[in-house]
């Protein structure tokens, strides 16, 4: 069984906050994470990431685009995450952002470059988990990601 963090069930407890305003990014990758067992809640915006953040400041893990069109960031929304749960993994994905993740980032987050496969996303989240603890995932063939520490 998948365990997250504390060893609670990923199933049953905090959701996984996906952000991302590319729809076709979004469905496919939610997909993914429920089909690998987690709680997914979706936002499409920073305002709609925001508003899941202040209804659920217990999220296991966030993971969100950097570059979101018009407006604030997937860093910033890092940061109130964090402020809301100083503990939430963060997990950031771009397709050109890496070098502004090694300044912006949060610590203890991951990057994945996009494109990505699916094991890289769930490896993203189980390498991300709050100290240190795993997904209790064996995802063959996944790869680290890189960290900010």
């Amino acid at each position: 069984m998948a365990i997250f963090g504390n060893g609670a069930d990923v199933m049953s407890n905090d959701p996984v906050l996906f952000v991302d305003d590319d729809l076709i990014s979004h469905l496919l990758n939610c997909a993914v994470l429920r089909e690998s067992g987690f709680n997914v809640l979706e936002a499409r915006s920073y305002a709609e990431a925001c508003a899941e953040i202040e209804r659920r400041p217990r999220l296991a893990a966030l993971v969100t685009d950097i570059e979101l069109g018009v407006g604030p960031d997937g860093f910033e929304i890092a940061r109130r995450a964090r402020l809301a749960n100083p503990e939430v993994a963060v997990v950031y994905m771009s397709g050109t952002e890496l070098r502004r993740y090694a300044s912006e980032g949060v610590n203890n987050s991951r990057f994945i470059p996009k494109p990505f496969g699916p094991d890289q996303l769930v490896r993203a989240l189980e390498d991300a988990a709050p100290l240190g603890a795993g997904l209790g995932l064996d995802l063959p063939g996944a790869t680290g990601v890189p960290k900010l520490k």
